[in-house]
């Protein structure tokens, strides 16, 4: 499984990268931002993409309106530590498969690549 990461912080997605690895997925791209992540997507053509919600730039939110504008249907995954209703609410809109709060924990993790693009993680 392919898998873009987009973050904003790069010790963030350096942490994140090392978990999936963990898990057995070894195909870890990570974008810084999601402007990097849209030039990116046609030579990666990953299965999942995992976001940040909150980047300067082009955030989680605004990356998945413009995936789902171009008949993108991967899954993705939003991790944020915006937990408010609206923040959820405009993510689910956007067409976000599955919300994550930070911290991830490593369970919730494996629940959503499970759900999301079945996906069976080694124990980490």
């Amino acid at each position: 499984m392919r898998v873009l990461l987009v973050d904003d912080e790069a010790e963030s997605c350096q942490t994140l990268v090392r978990v999936l690895r963990r898990l057995g997925i070894e195909e870890v791209s990570p974008a810084i931002g999601g402007d990097e992540a849209m030039r990116l997507l046609p030579e990666l053509r990953p299965d999942l993409i995992i976001t940040d919600c909150q980047m300067p730039g082009m955030d989680g939110i605004r990356f998945t309106r413009a995936l789902r504008a171009t008949g993108i249907g991967m899954p993705i995954i939003m991790i944020s530590g915006a937990t408010e209703r609206a923040v959820i609410d405009a993510a689910n809109r956007a067409g976000v498969t599955r919300f994550l709060a930070k911290p991830v924990e490593l369970a919730d993790l494996r629940d959503a690549l499970a759900q999301t693009v079945g996906w069976i993680p080694q124990a980490a």
